[in-house]
């Protein structure tokens, strides 16, 4: 099997939030003599890794706003094409549906239907 990461994307205020927690429980976790602080032995030390093991990241806001500007873009190319294709559904009197507007859109099944509000009149 090979490897899979997992990747958050935390605001530095939210990483010393969690930071903290995690490193409070690993605390108390390891205070205690018990059955249960030598079982969580493994994944405290997985949990100490994590936390040694963080990459801070700039995000100039440029980039942060081309982002922006893309995803408002890629929406709205998808709403279009939704439209165009639930107008010739019409036109051509066949049943609407979210399947029927997904094949003729050409856009995926979650995204036919989290734009609905443009046919939903007649589903």
């Amino acid at each position: 099997m090979e490897n899979i990461y997992c990747r958050l994307n935390l605001s530095l205020k939210e990483f010393e939030v969690l930071d903290n927690y995690v490193s409070a429980l690993i605390d108390e976790i390891e205070g205690q003599d018990s059955e249960y602080a030598n079982e969580k032995k493994e994944d405290i030390e997985i949990l100490k890794r994590i936390l040694q093991n963080v990459k801070h990241i700039e995000v100039s806001n440029e980039k942060s706003n081309a982002t922006k500007k893309a995803h408002k873009s890629k929406i709205e190319k998808s709403r279009e094409k939704i439209k165009t294709a639930y107008e010739t559904l019409k036109k051509e009197n066949k049943r609407i549906t979210i399947y029927s507007i997904r094949k003729e859109a050409k856009v995926a099944h979650s995204t036919a239907k989290k734009h609905r509000d443009i046919f939903e009149e007649d589903l």
